[in-house]
Formats: structure tokens, sequence, C-alpha cells
């Protein structure tokens, strides 16, 4: 006899036994020329491309869960100038070289990290921006500025307006 390929069972499930892996929306056990509709969940055994148009979740959020120490989530441009991944959302189970366990981190076009979140609750930039007036430097506020423990500047501080207080420690100048 011949081998079963396609069949219909009695519940109405439509069953594929073809083993044709999918790498263009051309290939793949089941091809459509038309839109896909699934009423119910659908499960993808391994991996979903999305080759235009986006994906859109419209109610219950989206849940990613990874089970290797690599970014759960990586965003990547289209733009030709970046060369690595513009965005990345990481949660280790073990520490990585700067002691950081789960990270949200922002690259430049050249992959170089200069704005990071860690797990520790963090928050780091690293740009080199001077700050030459308050509209300038790395890390600006349109807002006040509260800071519950020490606060150490590296070679300045300087204060437009409203005077500085000193509430208790004195201060040494």
């Amino acid at each position: 006899g011949a081998t079963e390929v396609f069949r219909v069972d009695g519940k109405g499930s439509v069953i594929v036994s073809a083993d044709v892996d999918a790498t263009n929306s051309g290939e793949g056990s089941i091809r459509t020329e038309g839109g896909l509709g699934v009423k119910k969940k659908a499960h993808i055994g391994t991996g979903l491309t999305v080759d235009a148009g986006g994906a859109t979740v419209t109610d219950g959020g989206a849940s990613i869960t990874e089970s290797t120490d690599t970014a759960a989530l990586t965003v990547q441009s289209s733009n030709a100038a970046f060369t690595k991944d513009v965005m990345v959302l990481n949660s280790a189970t073990t520490a990585t070289a700067t002691g950081d366990f789960d990270y949200i981190q922002a690259q430049t076009t050249g992959g170089t990290v200069k704005f990071q979140v860690t797990g520790l609750g963090e928050v780091v930039s690293k740009s080199t921006i001077d700050a030459g007036s308050n509209a300038a430097g790395s890390i600006r506020t349109e807002g006040g500025l509260g800071v519950k423990l020490k606060a150490h500047i590296g070679t300045g501080l300087t204060v437009d307006a409203g005077g500085a207080t000193v509430s208790n420690g004195g201060a040494a100048i």
C-alpha cells in the first residue's frame, strides 16, 4: 500500500504527515495562497517568522518564555546602519561578565551598549555627553531629581538658579 500523507479523521481534524520545513511562505507541509484564520490557539513547534505586515496581539497580551540564557526579546532594525540588535531584553539564570542577571539594553548602530537597566534596578548610561547646560548631558529630566542616598559628581556641580541648600551634615568646599 501507499504511504498516507493526508487525511481527515472522524472529528474533522486534518492530519498532514509530510515533514517539509518552511524557510519562506511558498514552502512547508501546508501552504495557502490566501490568509489563514485560526479560531482557537495555534501552537508553532520550532519558530515563527512574519515576512511583512508585523504581528498584532489584540487581547490577552504576549508572553515570551525562554528556556536558556539567551535574550528573550530582541528588536532589530531594518536600517542598514544597524549591524547589531537595537534593543535586547534578557533574563539569565547565571551572572554575566558584568554581574547582571536581567537587563534591558539599547545599542548604537555599531552594537555598542549605551543604555542599560539591570535586574538590580540600576540605570546605566554609557554616554559621554558633557553637561554644558541644563538641556545637555547623558541623563536629562524635565522635572526635578530626587536622590535618597549619596550623589557623586565627577568634575563639577553648577546650580543655575535658586541656590543650594544643605539640610544636614554640612558642606565641604
